[in-house]
């Protein structure tokens, strides 16, 4: 099965969409015996936002990966495993495909919250949690912060990423943001 997601997301990576749908297409209908749905769910979402599918479709599908991750999770006790299981990689593909429907600017004071921007912050706390080494993960969350209108959590969040590294060229640009 993960040779089959991998093949499909080498398709989806030279844009032969119709073929990888197709791949998907077959895969769904196998995965009732397989250990792994939530990585099929995350590639069905990103095939439905490349054909232009409507919002809803993708973020459903995005919504089912992530239910199901977490009810692999939830008796997991931290430690190794639950970091295997966990597979920070996936969530942050799940958290970047939620941002491209989140606003891509600030959100003011008294504006409605972005349900997106509040389920990617909720995806990445725990990652942080399990790997606070993870730079990209750390940067996600003062994105999503900062567009949340949190300028000071992303502020300070941006000066983590700084203070790991130095040369982290997206924390720079984030922080010339909020300046």
């Amino acid at each position: 099965m993960l040779a089959c997601l991998g093949g499909t997301r080498c398709l989806l990576a030279a844009d032969s969409i119709e073929d990888a749908a197709s791949q998907l297409d077959f895969l769904h209908e196998i995965s009732a015996t397989t250990s792994r749905p939530a990585e099929l769910l995350l590639l069905k979402a990103e095939v439905a936002a490349k054909q232009g599918l409507g919002e809803p479709e993708v973020l459903q599908h995005l919504n089912d990966a992530i239910q199901i991750r977490s009810s692999e999770l939830e008796n997991e006790v931290p430690g190794c495993e639950y970091f295997i299981k966990m597979d920070p990689d996936f969530l942050l593909q799940v958290v970047e495909l939620y941002l491209t429907y989140a606003p891509s600017e600030p959100q003011g004071a008294g504006q409605v919250p972005s349900t997106a921007l509040g389920v990617c912050s909720n995806i990445l706390t725990p990652v942080i949690a399990g790997a606070p080494g993870l730079l990209s993960a750390v940067f996600l969350l003062a994105k999503v912060k900062y567009l949340s209108g949190q300028v000071d959590g992303s502020k300070a969040l941006c000066q983590e990423c700084l203070n790991r590294d130095v040369s982290y060229g997206d924390a720079h640009l984030l922080m010339a943001r909020i300046s």
